[in-house]
């Protein structure tokens, strides 16, 4: 009688001999990644405000960002300057989705947004950088409640996690582009030099 990891010939099947091997094949990661990630999002969603220290200020700049037209005292307290910041994500995002979910939804989306870029940034970078998704890799699901986003630095984090994403597609690109070979760009470069 065969065990559950091997088959009637007596060989493993290739997603237990990766799962032995450090790997997670995609059909267990396409599994695994949305159900931690909904793991991860309970204690978001049984309370009407996470406990971030500054999650209230957020929802007021955009409870202020999404009545500033219809309250005088908001034009004559505050002005908007629409320039291009780093740490406008909540800023710009949650108004738009407060007009369809309101504003408390607009902010758990967001954060869980948070989590999703930083899963999926952390996740990218392991891929690009070893061809494979490590188990080590899911261990960011065991930094997403961390001391920064216990503060409430929910910009920051979204940047960071967007700074994953962007950082693992640029060494996917890097590696299949036909440039890479032959020229390195200047930050290689410069890190080889150093």
């Amino acid at each position: 009688m065969a065990s559950l990891a091997t088959a009637k010939d007596g060989v493993r099947p290739a997603r237990f001999r990766q799962l032995r091997e450090g790997t997670v094949p995609s059909g267990i990661l396409v599994f695994v990644v949305p159900l931690l990630l909904a793991v991860a999002a309970i204690p978001l969603f049984v309370t009407r405000f996470p406990p971030l220290a500054d999650y209230p200020g957020h929802l007021a700049i955009t409870y202020i960002l999404e009545n500033y037209n219809r309250v005088p005292p908001f034009q004559a307290a505050y002005i908007l300057d629409h320039g291009l910041y780093p740490n406008l994500a909540m800023d710009i995002l949650v108004p738009s989705l407060a007009t369809i979910f309101g504003i408390e939804t607009s902010g758990l989306i967001f954060t869980f947004l948070i989590f999703v870029v930083t899963v999926c940034g952390a996740l990218l970078v392991n891929k690009a950088l070893y061809g494979r998704v490590s188990i080590g890799a899911l261990f960011v699901f065991c930094i997403l409640y961390n001391g920064i986003f216990a503060w409430g630095f929910m910009n920051y984090l979204f940047g960071l996690g967007m700074a994953m994403l962007a950082f693992g597609m640029y060494l996917l690109f890097q590696q299949h582009s036909p440039l890479s070979a032959a020229q390195p760009s200047p930050p290689e470069s410069l890190f080889h030099r150093c």
